[in-house]
């Protein structure tokens, strides 16, 4: 596996740690080894350690012990503080449209609300209801001024997506 290098390496090398964290080809707990990451991405171990490094910032990371560094294992109270904190961000786009009196964008959101409930109260057809939330943020995401706070949510995301493929598998550390 080759890493291009049209971005600075340390970002192609961080882009594709992150992917492999997302996608689970790097499970919880499994180790990142410069040695062997360095070789099978054809860089140098600089780069390597500096995207370990914004990984490690970015609590995706952890020092395993003395034995370099590791995938985190998610528990409770990481998915806790992650939907916390995205609640609080997407209070402060809601409270934005509705003070800038966006009845357009509130009357799409409603609309959507409405399709929810209805979805809900008959099949409760989980794709479908996943695809309306996924609508509906979007609309939400759009509507704002709040670029900053709709980039944070975005990232905030990335860490949900991960949850979500860690339940599934049921790696959710109780703590």
């Amino acid at each position: 596996m080759i890493i291009e290098k049209s971005k600075s390496m340390r970002e192609k090398v961080y882009d594709r740690l992150k992917e492999m964290i997302i996608n689970e080809e790097l499970k919880p707990g499994e180790r990142i080894i410069e040695v062997e990451f360095s070789e099978k991405f054809k860089v140098s171990r600089t780069p390597l350690r500096e995207a370990i490094r914004m990984l490690e910032l970015e609590g995706l990371l952890e020092d395993s012990g003395g034995n370099g560094m590791a995938v985190k294992k998610i528990g409770i109270s990481d998915i806790q503080e992650v939907y916390e904190i995205r609640i609080a961000l997407e209070g402060i786009i809601l409270k934005e449209i509705v003070e800038n009196k966006d009845k357009n964008g509130i009357n799409q959101l409603e609309e959507l609300l409405n399709k929810t409930k209805k979805l809900l109260d008959t099949s409760k057809d989980a794709d479908q209801l996943f695809k309306l939330f996924s609508e509906f943020n979007d609309i939400l995401y759009n509507l704002s001024k709040y670029q900053k706070v709709v980039n944070l949510i975005k990232n905030i995301n990335m860490y949900l997506r991960i949850f979500r493929k860690y339940s599934i598998d049921n790696e959710v550390v109780i703590d």
